[in-house]
């Protein structure tokens, strides 16, 4: 049985991404390490693996905005408030991409880039989901 899903991202300033996810998502700490460089751990809430097809997918990117994107990974958070999120976002090095906006199947979506240049999905899942 799986115990977690951790999703690593190569950043430039650990610093600075440290402060961008624990401010913007307010994601608490959690362990960190100083070796062979540095890491620190910050705990995301529960994690799922979402596969789409093809035609999903540019239907997906299509629907948050960004057609033409096409990477094989898109990272997507979860968030009681999108609003609140995108208020923070340039505040700590990061930029509203597109949204918010109200997607077909209902949720509340924007993207974001953060400082070290990654694409996120942030998203609201409506009440009546």
């Amino acid at each position: 049985m799986t115990q977690e899903v951790r999703i690593a991202i190569r950043v430039p300033s650990l610093k600075d991404s440290i402060d961008f996810y624990q401010h913007v998502f307010r994601l608490p700490l959690g362990e960190h390490w100083d070796f062979h460089g540095q890491g620190q751990i910050l705990p995301a809430g529960e994690a799922v693996i979402e596969l789409l097809d093809e035609q999903h997918t540019r239907f997906v990117n299509a629907a948050e905005g960004d057609p033409a994107y096409d990477a094989p990974v898109r990272l997507a958070i979860g968030v009681s408030n999108v609003a609140e999120v995108l208020e923070r976002v340039p505040a700590y090095g990061g930029q509203v991409v597109w949204g918010p906006q109200v997607t077909p199947w209902g949720d509340t979506n924007a993207r974001i880039k953060t400082p070290e240049g990654q694409i996120v999905t942030v998203f609201q899942v409506s009440d009546a989901s």
